[in-house]
């Protein structure tokens, strides 16, 4: 990874974005602000654990081998901006419409009750 983007350029990319799929709500920018600084946080790491050469394994203070602890931050990390990103509905997961209501029309109800059924 070269250029880690800036927590400013992630914000204005995301709300961007949300603005293109119209989810983008003022309201929200707090967990905009958390969801950037996450990501910035990932990137840094990543960025670290790059240098590094990708070490899984790191020896503790008592020769024993253990698993390099920015791993596990990794995985924070990634689970924390898959979380915050569902909040912001940057996933399309996440904008899938709600259900049909009580009285609405359904697809399913509507051919079984015209086939007979």
């Amino acid at each position: 990874m070269k250029n880690i983007p800036t927590e400013k350029s992630i914000i204005d990319q995301t709300r961007k974005y949300l603005k293109m799929n119209g989810t983008y709500n003022p309201s929200d920018n707090r967990i905009l602000g958390v969801y950037a600084s996450t990501v910035y946080q990932f990137y840094i790491l990543q960025k670290e654990w790059e240098d590094e050469g990708y070490q899984t394994q790191v020896i503790s203070g008592q020769n024993s081998v253990k698993k390099n602890p920015r791993l596990d931050q990794l995985n924070t990390l990634r689970k924390d901006i898959i979380s915050l990103s569902d909040r912001l509905m940057l996933n399309p997961k996440s904008r899938v419409n709600d259900p049909p209501k009580a009285g609405g029309t359904n697809e399913l109800m509507n051919f079984l009750t015209k086939s007979g059924m």
